[in-house]
């Protein structure tokens, strides 16, 4: 199997990359490759089981936790802890948040539409 990397075939990083761009991946069917980006999947509601994962694990997710354990991470220099403390949150903001949202509109919907009327 082929390891795949974000860098070119120069061994640069892509400059292009931001935060949210990090849940890029890369799927393997058979030998094509196929970008998938990981905010859009989460958004698109494609996967029921990806969808129950959100709604069961964005909740249990605390920042506070997370923030108490980089500090206890005795090689992690400041610089290093608040990037993680930072890159934690935004992902949780931006991208986990109206993700579980979504799936949870979505699957209210999908329980009114599926009640018979009254």
């Amino acid at each position: 199997m082929q390891i795949i990397s974000d860098r070119n075939s120069y061994g640069e990083v892509n400059p292009k990359m931001k935060l949210i761009d990090f849940t890029n991946c890369r799927r393997i069917w058979g030998k094509a490759y196929n970008r998938a980006n990981g905010k859009n999947f989460l958004m698109s509601g494609q996967s029921e089981d990806c969808n129950e994962a959100l709604i069961q694990i964005v909740p249990k997710i605390r920042i506070e936790a997370i923030q108490n354990f980089l500090e206890e991470v005795p090689y992690l220099s400041d610089l290093q802890r608040n990037f993680y403390l930072t890159y934690i949150q935004a992902r949780l903001e931006k991208l986990l948040l109206p993700a579980y949202k979504h799936a949870v509109n979505q699957k209210d919907n999908m329980d009114l539409s599926s009640k018979e009327p009254i």
